[in-house]
């Protein structure tokens, strides 16, 4: 007696919300397709309860918001959750950062590599070191490059200045934490 206490109430509801919407319509060509929409919702709602009684197992949109509740607030899966949202909080920067340099200094082709931390629950990011690797021409012929301890060329050019200029006034870093190295 309930399940059909609940059908007529949702079914009295669905008709008095497709009048409502149709009431609201302009007359113009959407008012057919917006017509087949609601014709579709109410066939879904008239058809609802016959489908519960074929299947043993309910429908229950409560049940799949409390599933997915749980999953977000599940330590296990929130961790990895929160490195794949790292990952791809410091890959789009990175992208960012190689426009950013490309479009400030004439279409300077470079990789950049980010090392940082995100703190998704503060809507915070640290970011360690930055690596930009330039592959341009004009300055691979640069002579006054210096060789770190991984056999990586560090340049000390203007263009080196400018790129940590740059990128230290975007993400308001120390110039100190940028690394601009010859590309490979």
């Amino acid at each position: 007696m309930d399940l059909l206490r609940s059908w007529i109430i949702s079914l009295c509801t669905t008709l008095i919300f497709m009048t409502a919407i149709e009431l609201l319509l302009p007359d113009n060509s959407t008012k057919k397709y917006v017509k087949f929409v609601l014709g579709l919702i109410l066939i879904a709602v008239i058809i609802n309860p016959f489908i519960r009684l074929f299947t043993k197992n309910t429908i229950d949109i409560n049940t799949f918001v409390a599933k997915y509740e749980n999953l977000a607030t599940s330590n296990t899966d929130n961790s990895s959750t929160t490195s794949v949202t790292e990952e791809k909080f410091f890959s789009n920067l990175e992208k960012n950062c190689a426009q950013l340099i490309k479009t400030n200094l004439s279409d300077l082709n470079c990789d950049v590599k980010i090392l940082g931390k995100l703190d998704v629950k503060a809507t915070n990011f640290d970011i360690n070191h930055i690596e930009v690797y330039v592959k341009d021409k004009k300055v691979s012929s640069l002579d006054n490059t210096t060789v770190n301890n991984t056999n990586k060329q560090e340049f000390n050019s203007t263009t080196s200045k400018q790129i940590k200029s740059i990128l230290s006034k975007e993400l308001n870093i120390d110039e100190k934490k940028i690394y601009v190295y010859k590309g490979e």
